[in-house]
């Protein structure tokens, strides 16, 4: 997810977001493609799908406001075009499975990407789920605690 006040840097096994009062936003962890998940002595670290706090959306100005409204539409809007080329990724993670990444291993991890980009939905309902989605995130609070406790190791 990408937006305003935080900037890409290195982590361990993707990037990780650092606040910077001039750019933009964005964490991207490429350990978690297709459905790959952290765990923490055995348990699940990862609740939701993607993580967007409500510190993320206080940055926006609250869940109320024009901003966060306007990150709603281009949310859903690049969803959707992500969407409308999903036979063309799909393809090309069918196409990486031998690659050696150890997240993609067979053809049943590349149908992971067939689930979560909604194969097949129409377009508003696919943005519906990712709205929904979207304020799911806002309420998991084991994924507020992980993500308090990846900001202080990085502190």
């Amino acid at each position: 997810m990408c937006g305003g006040g935080i900037r890409r840097g290195p982590a361990s096994g993707g990037a990780a977001a650092h606040a910077q009062p001039s750019s933009s936003w964005c964490c991207a962890d490429f350990g978690h493609i297709l459905g790959h998940f952290k765990y923490k002595l055995g348990i699940k670290r990862e609740r939701s799908l993607f993580v967007f706090t409500p510190q993320m959306a206080h940055v926006l100005g609250s869940t109320e406001g024009g901003p966060f409204n306007d990150f709603l539409t281009f949310t859903t809007a690049a969803f959707n075009v992500l969407r409308r080329h999903s036979d063309l990724l799909i393809t090309l993670f069918a196409l990486m499975v031998g690659s050696g990444l150890p997240e993609l291993t067979s053809a049943e991890e590349v149908g992971w990407m067939r689930t979560v980009l909604r194969y097949g939905m129409p377009d508003a309902q696919a943005a519906a789920e990712i709205t929904e989605l979207v304020h799911a995130c806002l309420n998991t609070k084991a994924t507020q605690i992980n993500e308090m406790f990846h900001m202080l190791k990085h502190v």
